[in-house]
Parts: C-alpha cells; structure tokens; sequence
C-alpha cells in the first residue's frame, strides 16, 4: 500500500530546500565578511591611523588584544600624533565602545585610559559581547593645547 502523504510530504521537502547554490559574494551570508562589517578596515594593523575630527592630529592603534578584535574582553593601545608625526601628551582618553546598527554600546560604556607616560594610553578590558560592526569612540584632550579637546571614531569588525 502506498501513501499518498509521504509522497506529498518527499514533494514538499524537495521544494523548499531547492538545489540554489550559496552565492559567495560580498555581503551575502555565504561570504567570509558579512555585510555587517562594511566600512571597516579588515585588520587594525599596528600603527593604523585614524584622524581627529575637526582637528590636525591622529591616533594611531599600536596593537590590540585579541589582535584582530574579537568577541569577549579587549584591550587596545593607542597614542596621539599632531599633524607633524609627533606624540602628544594627553591630559585624558576615554574610550566607548560602540555599535551603531544596534544602537548599543557596552556595559559600562565608557572606559577611562591608562598611562604611565602621557603618551601610550592603554583602553580596556571592556567586553565586545557580540559580532558585528562596531566603533571605538574616543574623546582625547590634549596637554597645553587651546583645542584641548579631539573626539577619534576607529570602526572595527568583530567576526565572532
């Protein structure tokens, strides 16, 4: 005796898994790099420098722990550059861990940098919980400067 419902039932499977291949093409769930982290760089190579908004300086990552970032606790090094290549002495770093297509950052979302030197600011650990684009916000201000003030957006990817 056959049964019409297995039949029906083998028919229905068969559609819904279709025979279409995974497209590997950026951007598609298939690819190694989703689409999530578009606009951020790949890897932060050591010296990788972001510029200041509104202002003549960089900050550079010196290196970042995990490197690349990934999820759980991170740490980053970073130091500030005038428009010239030199390092600045800061009067403070705070860093925020952001991620704006969720419009979330970390808990807590703020993390105060430390330094032995002025120079070389250590942020962290702060916890990147999920994959996905995220930003590090980091407002800067400078020792004897009028516009003590900078504010630094370094976009990073955690695959996860």
């Amino acid at each position: 005796m056959h049964h019409p419902f297995l039949a029906v039932g083998f028919v229905c499977l068969c559609t819904a898994c279709g025979t279409k291949s995974v497209d590997s093409s950026p951007g598609d769930y298939g690819s190694s790099r989703s689409n999530a982290c578009a606009g951020a760089p790949e890897v932060l190579s050591p010296q990788a420098p972001f510029d200041c908004a509104g202002a003549t300086c960089t900050l550079e990552v010196l290196s970042t722990t995990p490197d690349p970032p990934d999820r759980g606790d991170n740490t980053w090094s970073v130091r500030l550059l005038d428009s010239t290549g030199t390092p600045q002495s800061l009067v403070s770093l705070v860093g925020s861990p952001f991620m704006p297509a969720h419009n979330h950052g970390t808990s807590p979302p703020d993390f105060a940098g430390r330094s032995t030197d002025q120079i070389t600011w250590s942020v962290g650990p702060f916890d990147l919980f999920m994959p996905g684009f995220w930003e590090l916000r980091v407002a800067i201000e400078v020792a004897e400067s009028e516009d003590s003030d900078r504010q630094v957006v370094i976009p990073f990817c955690v695959e996860g």
